[in-house]
């Protein structure tokens, strides 16, 4: 599969093709850069509300600042109830950059605010969720069974979450029992509990809230986004920190897309008879990998914070991120000239231009816009492997560092 192959199969093609037409029919061609900012954009008009139920002291608040890549201190951090008591009502929280998503943060039944019944899944507007997360400390209880059983039949993805998995493992070495054991033996207890819910094992994620990378927080978050409409997904991806491998490789993912309808963009604002690198937008595409290096933790701030927590010194960090440092030297204008100037060379390029052209009758049968589709398509992939790489690398370091 080429280039042009994995954009026909992951974009929507039909729709943009379709929007972009009726947008220069109604505006002309001139205006095509606002009409690339409103499709940038549009993910972050969608609305998810996100509920997290259980037990005081289940680790909900935890799970809530890790998730959102909060500290104590920052905007919106969720008190974390050390002695157990925290969360005696339910409270929400947004995501900073989104305020479209919505978590709740509510005490699970069987505690003495609530029991099973009517009242209590009333108070809790289930039927505004998109997916409920069930945590507990403990093996899971009657009362979750019944409460699964219960979001079952109102058709909400539900997930069981055990969290603290770290700690048990913990405890686990001291008496040398190994982490497999241990956690097909919570798998098996907490199955055995619920097994009346009608909810399937599958649905049971054992977790770390401080430590995304021991346990199943991968294949939460892959089943979740599962759960999800693609504006919804894209949503949330956006929002989140590339907290393990899996929400990078998800990024990397919904990156690509975005990529893709950018360069087809800029594809039709190349109809205009103009130089070719004066078609294209240089300050948009600048924008773009700024925001891609924002979705994978690779700027100078986060840099500078990472540093500061693991302890290490910045030179040292950076020397493991040699792409990300040439971004900041030669800065990003400079590189995106290069890299556009580099791909239009290549023999490849206009082939694949030619092979372009019978998908963008509307802007005519100009060969520089199917060529500018081709370079801005192969210089966003490129981008987006690159600061994906780093991100994985970063994320090693990361976890290396905390497990010392």
């Amino acid at each position: 599969m080429d280039l042009l192959d994995n954009w026909t199969t992951v974009e929507d093609f039909e729709q943009i093709q379709k929007d972009t037409k009726e947008f220069i029919a109604q505006t002309g061609i001139a205006f095509l850069s606002d009409f690339i900012r409103i499709k940038s954009n549009e993910w972050k008009n969608a609305n998810i509300q996100i509920g997290i139920f259980g037990e005081s002291g289940s680790g909900k608040s935890t799970f809530l600042n890790t998730f959102r890549g909060l500290k104590r201190g920052d905007e919106g951090f969720a008190d974390q109830g050390y002695k157990g008591n925290t969360t005696k009502k339910a409270t929400k929280y947004t995501i900073k950059d989104n305020p479209n998503i919505t978590f709740t943060d509510g005490v699970g039944c069987g505690t003495i605010q609530y029991e099973r019944g009517y009242e209590y899944l009333k108070s809790l507007e289930i039927e505004n969720l998109d997916f409920v997360l069930l945590m507990s400390n403990k093996n899971f209880s009657q009362d979750d069974a019944w409460f699964a059983r219960e979001i079952r039949k109102m058709g909400k993805p539900l997930f069981f979450v055990r969290t603290k998995f770290d700690e048990i493992l913990r405890s686990a070495k001291v008496d040398g029992i190994t982490g497999q054991n241990i956690y097909e033996e919570i798998v098996t207890v907490c199955a055995e509990n619920i097994k009346d819910s009608g909810i399937p094992t599958t649905s049971i994620f054992i977790i770390s809230n401080y430590d995304p990378s021991v346990g199943d927080f991968d294949k939460l978050i892959h089943a979740i986004f599962k759960t999800l409409t693609q504006n919804k997904r894209e949503a949330l991806l956006y929002c989140i920190p590339p907290l393990s491998h899996q929400v990078i490789k998800e990024k990397k993912v919904e990156l690509i897309r975005r990529a893709n309808r950018v360069a087809f963009l800029s594809a039709a604002g190349a109809a205009i008879p103009l130089p070719m690198l004066e078609i294209l937008n240089v300050n948009m595409l600048q924008g773009e990998i700024r925001f891609y290096m924002k979705e994978f933790s690779l700027t100078e701030e986060i840099i500078k914070n990472t540093c500061n927590k693991l302890k290490i010194v910045q030179k040292e960090l950076m020397s493991l991120l040699p792409h990300f440092q040439s971004l900041l030297m030669e800065g990003i204008r400079e590189m995106v000239l290069k890299s556009i100037q580099s791909v239009l060379a290549e023999k490849t390029t206009e082939v694949m231009a030619k092979r372009f052209l019978k998908f963008i009758p509307f802007v005519g049968t100009i060969l520089s816009s199917s060529i500018t589709f081709i370079a801005c398509l192969k210089m966003l992939h490129k981008e987006i492997d690159e600061l994906e790489k780093e991100a994985h690398t970063l994320l090693d370091k990361v976890i290396e560092n905390l497990k010392l």
